[in-house]
């Protein structure tokens, strides 16, 4: 479901001159009207370090644990 939060984080990246993009299997669920809980986002045109002081206004921001590439 896309929130009033969401909206407003995707807003937020677009001031900074950035795009969100719903990716993934949502998109898909939502094509074919079955109820998703699980959405994934694609973040363009800013740093992480953007991205980590947009997100941060928002909530906790973790750090990834991953192999980064």
């Amino acid at each position: 479901m896309i929130t009033p939060q969401l909206i407003s984080i995707a807003q937020s990246i677009s001031i900074y001159h950035g795009r969100a993009y719903i990716v993934g299997g949502y998109v898909r669920d939502l094509i074919l009207g079955i109820p998703s809980n699980d959405m994934d986002i694609v973040v363009t045109g800013l740093a992480i370090s953007q991205l980590r002081s947009i997100l941060i206004q928002f909530g906790n921001v973790s750090e990834p644990t991953g192999p980064q590439s």
